[in-house]
């Protein structure tokens, strides 16, 4: 039985998340990006449109797409892994056929005046899978060796992806 399924009754639901969220920890990043914002103030020379207003606006965005994320249940995102892992692997594949180049590589995607490079998408596939795998395993095989070659065979299929891809250019 997983920490997940063992604890389902006290997991919070609805406006009742707000409050179990780490509210010293989202401070603390609001404060640490606010001195970043004035760094681009001061550097752009007094002239906020130029550095920090943009800044501003993917922070704000971040942070409400981070709310969003956290208010959605955590079964969902356990479900959805695989679901993550496998989109991003296909993405990955995708980008020898249709990708682009940029910078002298061929790592993105243009989806209309969007880039996407799908690596960083296999970042936060890769870490829901390994947690979702290791929520399945029983605490007794954790660091057996051969549970352990799973997560190995995980991590580096989409490494051996990009590496093949890259030997083909």
């Amino acid at each position: 039985m997983s920490y997940l399924e063992y604890n389902a009754r006290t997991v919070p639901t609805g406006f009742r998340k707000l409050l179990h969220v780490n509210w010293p920890i989202v401070f603390l990043l609001s404060a640490v990006a606010c001195a970043g914002f004035l760094m681009l103030f001061s550097v752009a020379g007094g002239n906020g449109a130029l550095w920090m207003e943009p800044q501003v606006k993917r922070f704000a965005l971040g942070m409400a797409s981070m709310m969003v994320v956290a208010m959605v249940p955590i079964w969902f995102w356990r479900n959805m892994a695989v679901v993550a892992y496998l989109g991003s692997l296909l993405l990955i594949l995708g980008v020898e056929l249709i990708g682009s180049t940029g910078g002298g590589a061929q790592r993105w995607i243009e989806l209309g005046g969007f880039r996407l490079q799908p690596s960083e998408l296999m970042k936060i596939g890769i870490v829901m899978l390994l947690a979702a795998y290791y929520d399945w395993l029983p605490t007794h095989r954790v660091s057996h060796p051969f549970w352990i070659l799973v997560p190995l065979v995980l991590i580096l299929l989409p490494n051996k992806l990009l590496t093949l891809s890259l030997c083909a250019l």
